[in-house]
């Protein structure tokens, strides 16, 4: 299968996927608080380092191998066993401390239900790997959106009856069994799932890295929730949750990428062929569409929470353009540089950047929390400017890229976006003036803005307008 068309699969798995999600939470967000959703966020963040330890870079290491013979695939199935099981105990043990430590009971039975997800990974790690690897994602796709109409069935189905918070975790759990059962009716060759000790060090070596990177990652990304959750309480951390749902719909939309750059880029390895066109080419229309999704959101932050969520959440907006900068800078390389430093085999790369933003996020959390969550949040915003040095300094160190030329990628998006973030502007003011609804105040911007903004892409010749005639002519 072609590179455009498995991203055309994942992208319409995406797409799909993430509006069957985004559609039960605009219900669920009406029918929990706050402080519920906050404390949800809390759980969640707490796992984030055992997740990366039960992943424990099989994915990655299935992929990025040279060889999918079945002793291959049989060592990881082993390696992400142990790790599942490790990962599941350390939960079961560290559950009731968590509780303790944010002063939330209800974190307890929380992590004990996302707990039992656990058991179910070997079972979907080296299938998933295997799927990607051989670009069967017309197979992912099928898998992905009834994996994601049964959690949200679930989801909806638990909070109407009552159970509250505790619904979106017992269908977190529940998909992750739908997604191994999935996968073993999917590829129903039993062989693969033997323990095999032979090889479980190679995995094992490499995961150790790729791991220890994903950890930290974890770390970072959690930091926030945890340490606010902590010294602030949880309710600062729902709205704030529901702020950064909003810049993750950026994310959610561009997803559909991520499983083709990591199979693709190390395919290009392989062969041989030159990564540098098309990581420039990729860097400049990422950096685009997420200036142009962020900067539309800064602009009309507000009515958008209000129109997806209720009035319940008009205070998240204040959080949103620190968070939208912090989104902004700390995903302005690192979306294909991590898949190009994989699919080098350099997951020390990732584990050099990541051993040091983690400390540095959680060291500046730790002075900013105190006086707010604005502070917190800003703070985030620094340490996001440090990653995108980082991986300036590393990406031209593995391939022939240039950092002059990965920066007028991020420059030239910013020329392209400017004139639409000033109509956008000008387009709130009259909204505001006529006091438009929520709806049409978003579609007396929005509209504008889209215009401006491919106007502007197109006069100023950006590649994403020749992905665009491309796409028209095809």
């Amino acid at each position: 299968m072609t590179v455009r068309k498995s991203l055309a699969l994942a992208t319409v798995s995406n797409y799909v996927t993430m509006l069957i999600s985004f559609g039960a939470m605009l219900i669920i967000a009406r029918q929990l608080t706050p402080t519920e959703f906050g404390i949800y966020s809390i759980s969640l963040a707490s796992t984030g380092f055992l997740n990366a330890l039960r992943e424990g870079g099989v994915n990655a290491y299935i992929i990025q191998h040279q060889s999918d013979d079945l002793d291959v695939l049989q060592a990881a199935f082993t390696a992400a066993t142990f790790l599942s099981l490790i990962s599941a105990l350390i939960l079961l043990i560290m559950a009731p401390l968590a509780s303790g430590f944010f002063n939330a009971p209800e974190v307890t039975s929380i992590l004990w239900i996302i707990m039992a997800s656990f058991l179910a990974y070997p079972f979907v790690a080296t299938v998933f790997a295997t799927l990607q690897r051989e670009m069967r994602f017309h197979t992912i796709l099928i898998m992905e959106v009834t994996v994601s109409l049964v959690q949200s069935f679930v989801a909806l189905s638990l909070v109407f009856l009552g159970f509250g918070v505790y619904s979106l975790a017992i269908a977190l759990t529940t998909s992750s069994f739908v997604r191994a059962v999935f996968c073993l009716a999917v590829v129903p060759d039993l062989k693969r799932f033997r323990v095999r000790f032979t090889g479980v060090l190679a995995v094992l070596s490499f995961s150790v890295v790729a791991t220890g990177s994903l950890i930290l990652r974890e770390v970072k990304d959690g930091a926030f929730a945890i340490i606010a959750g902590r010294l602030i309480g949880p309710a600062p951390v729902g709205l704030a949750d529901r702020s950064l749902s909003i810049i993750r719909l950026y994310d959610k939309v561009i997803a559909g990428i991520y499983p083709v750059v990591l199979p693709a880029f190390a395919e290009l390895r392989r062969s041989g062929a030159d990564s540098v066109e098309p990581l420039l080419k990729g860097q400049a229309m990422l950096n685009l569409t997420a200036m142009g999704v962020y900067g539309f959101l800064i602009i009309a932050a507000e009515p958008v929470l209000i129109f997806l969520y209720g009035e319940q959440w008009r205070d998240a907006a204040a959080f949103v353009p620190p968070m939208m900068l912090a989104a902004l800078f700390g995903s302005a390389f690192e979306r294909l540089a991590t898949p190009i430093y994989i699919a080098h085999g350099r997951v020390d790369i990732v584990l050099k950047i990541q051993s040091f933003l983690a400390p540095v996020t959680v060291f500046a959390l730790i002075i900013a929390a105190p006086f707010g969550v604005m502070p917190a949040l800003w703070a985030l915003v620094g340490t996001s400017i440090l990653g995108a040095l980082a991986d300036l300094f590393f990406l031209p160190t593995l391939i022939d890229v240039t950092r002059k030329a990965l920066i007028r990628a991020f420059a030239n998006a910013i020329l392209v976006v400017l004139p639409a973030i000033i109509v956008g502007v000008l387009a709130a003011q009259f909204a505001e003036h006529w006091r438009l609804g929520t709806f049409l105040y978003l579609v007396c911007v929005g509209l504008p803005y889209l215009l401006a903004f491919m106007t502007s892409a197109f006069f100023l010749k950006h590649p994403i307008a020749d992905e665009v005639k491309r796409w028209r002519h095809a």
